[in-house]
């Protein structure tokens, strides 16, 4: 499939599907707790130059049945954004990205009291560029979509039953990310 024949509708429809089937066969257990996480990304995995607005995200995920392995598998979604700049011929190139995407993660308890995991993002980038001020420039270019294929591994460590903190590296939105968790029972 070429970049400039990707139709990124058509690829958010699939996997939000693939994630309302999953959520339907969830079964009524107490590993069902929906985790709802924020971030702040330290190190952008995208943009040059200086960051803006570093990368945030938002990103929900549930168990689904269990499987004859150990360890749990969750899916969910996640959105996200950030923006750079840089400096360029005597003008400035600005970018913003956003980024939709599922989310799978295989969880394993590697350390008593953390839950540790590894996570993988397939979804949909989308890159909208100013240029200004320099020989050449076109202004607002038009907003180009890129697959995402990311790998990530995390901990999570709940200080109370619902609230804790989390800590994800790897090559994602972000290279590095720090942020909150809640988890609820639906």
């Amino acid at each position: 499939m070429a970049l400039q024949t990707f139709k990124p509708g058509y690829t958010i429809l699939l996997l939000l599907a693939l994630n309302l089937r999953l959520s339907a066969n969830a079964p009524a257990a107490d590993s069902t707790k929906i985790a709802l996480n924020f971030t702040v990304g330290i190190k952008p995995s995208y943009g040059a130059g200086e960051v803006g607005i570093p990368p945030l995200s938002v990103s929900m995920d549930f168990a689904i049945p269990p499987l004859a392995i150990p360890g749990e598998i969750r899916t969910g979604w996640l959105v996200g954004t950030s923006s750079s700049q840089i400096e360029f011929n005597g003008g400035t190139v600005k970018t913003s990205h956003y980024l939709i995407a599922t989310r799978s993660s295989y969880h394993y308890p590697l350390i008593e009291g953390v839950d540790t995991y590894a996570t993988l993002l397939l979804g949909v980038r989308a890159i909208r560029a100013e240029e200004n001020n320099f020989p050449g420039a076109q202004g607002r270019l038009p907003l180009r979509a890129r697959p995402l294929v990311a790998l990530q591994a995390g901990a999570k460590y709940y200080f109370m039953d619902q609230l804790g903190v989390m800590a994800e590296i790897g090559y994602g939105y972000s290279l590095i990310n720090l942020g909150v968790c809640f988890r609820f029972q639906p």
